[in-house]
């Protein structure tokens, strides 16, 4: 399959089975190809493997093993221009600001209703940025 016919590759990275089964399912049946981790440092392994596949990345701020700004840390050395979209309900100690700063192109907030979701992400697939917390 070509470039141009591969459907757009989601790399879902979130601790909680239940959000990543919801997210897997609702993205694949709108297109997307859609690969999972449940932690930072898995998500990490998967890019390394599969870094042709994905075209944006949807990250959990807090997780056992690698939070999302470590894990963001990580991802961007191995593909220093993903885009990678915080996706969080609670985002602990960090603010906005503290999340956006090294690089992730924006945050949804969950529960997200799936249409702004599914649109933030081809905005970022596209190379458009996307202006504040997505709810």
């Amino acid at each position: 399959m070509s470039d141009s016919t591969r459907p757009p590759g989601v790399l879902i990275v979130d601790d909680d089975a239940a959000v990543r089964r919801l997210l897997e399912t609702a993205l694949t049946g709108h297109g997307f190809a859609v690969i999972v981790a449940k932690t930072g440092s898995q998500a990490v392994e998967l890019l390394r493997s599969h870094t042709a596949a994905i075209g944006v990345v949807l990250l959990d701020v807090l997780m056992p093993d690698m939070d999302g700004p470590a894990t963001l840390r990580e991802l961007r050395r191995i593909r220093p221009g993903i885009p990678i979209c915080y996706h969080t309900a609670f985002s602990g100690d960090y603010s906005e600001d503290e999340l956006l700063a090294p690089g992730a192109c924006a945050l949804v907030i969950k529960p997200c209703p799936l249409d702004k979701l599914i649109a933030a992400l081809k905005a970022l697939l596209h190379g458009r940025s996307i202006d504040g917390a997505v709810a």
